[in-house]
């Protein structure tokens, strides 16, 4: 296998799962790690003990690899924090993939995503080489990877000059809602999503940093690597969930390694149907992620007496 790229490892307060997405980058090795941790929150003491205790894990480094941290003595909150991060790490290398501290990877990922941002490195239609596949084992064509439009952060990889187009405000929001509407040619249940995410992204009243990356991409009609296996388990199930909804679906996936060598598509096109088929499953009420999401919030609030 060649080289892998650069790694940023987002991380917080979770030492468990920190250790486990550490002991997988330790398999593979990339001669360049970056590790980044937001403050432990003011007067929560626990964050301070637990921070403190995922930070050491990185001492774990025992191969040939120069490390850079940015610790931060205060909590900026997983919007700015993360966002912010992934703006140093770009400032220090031109490609890279983002791994969170939840986000555990099959060993293939980092030499799918490091082969990719060699190959599309200057293929200005693709914005964001995705880990997680949703397609619930379809495989999408003959090859062993799609183009989407939709890309997802758990676990993935991008460019420096695709991460410049970055605004964590969507400050052209307002201009842009009609062009995103008429692009995205969906139903009522996904625009209403986007349409929510976005202007709460504008006026600032979500604490997230997910909704601008997908912006970005809808408006500049960019689209995202998908591989035809998923390559990612979102591990981050349970009391220490920060800011993932532990109740859906897609924290149960299963995933696969990736068999190389790749068998690249000819057109760099987005697959319809796996477009049309995560948009009505994530989005839909007729969908299954959307109904066991659903689903299981109502279960967890009866088992708490909500």
């Amino acid at each position: 296998m060649k080289e892998v790229a650069p790694v940023l490892l987002l991380i917080f307060n979770r030492p468990d799962s920190t250790r486990k997405v550490f002991e997988r980058i330790r398999e593979v090795k990339p001669r360049q790690l970056f590790i980044a941790a937001d403050g432990p929150r003011d007067g929560n003491q626990l964050d301070a003990i637990k921070s403190s205790e995922t930070r050491r894990i990185v001492e774990n480094v025992d191969w040939e690899c120069d490390v850079k941290t940015l610790f931060r003595e205060h909590n900026l909150g997983c919007g700015r924090a993360v966002s912010e991060a992934i703006t140093w790490f770009f400032l220090r290398v031109e490609k890279g993939i983002i791994l969170e501290d939840d986000c555990l990877p099959e060993s293939s990922f980092f030499h799918f995503a490091s082969e990719m941002l060699v190959k599309y490195a200057d293929e200005q239609k693709i914005l964001h080489i995705s880990g997680l596949n949703l397609q619930r084992g379809v495989v999408r064509g003959d090859h062993s990877y799609y183009f989407s439009k939709y890309p997802s952060i758990w676990g993935w990889a991008t460019w420096s000059d695709r991460w410049n187009f970055y605004d964590f405000f969507v400050s052209d929001w307002p201009m842009e809602k009609k062009n995103i509407q008429r692009y995205l040619n969906t139903d009522k249940f996904e625009w209403y999503y986007h349409r929510m995410n976005f202007t709460n992204s504008h006026l600032n009243k979500v604490n997230t940093w997910d909704y601008q990356w997908v912006y970005q991409a809808l408006k500049r009609q960019k689209l995202s690597i998908v591989p035809n296996v998923n390559l990612i388990k979102n591990i981050g199930v349970g009391v220490d969930a920060t800011h993932t909804d532990s109740t859906s679906i897609q924290h149960f996936l299963d995933t696969e390694e990736l068999s190389f060598p790749l068998d690249h598509p000819e057109n760099i096109t987005p697959d319809i149907a796996a477009d049309h088929f995560l948009s009505t499953e994530k989005f839909s009420p007729k969908g299954r992620y959307f109904k066991t999401k659903n689903s299981l919030k109502e279960k967890l609030k009866n088992s708490l007496g909500l």
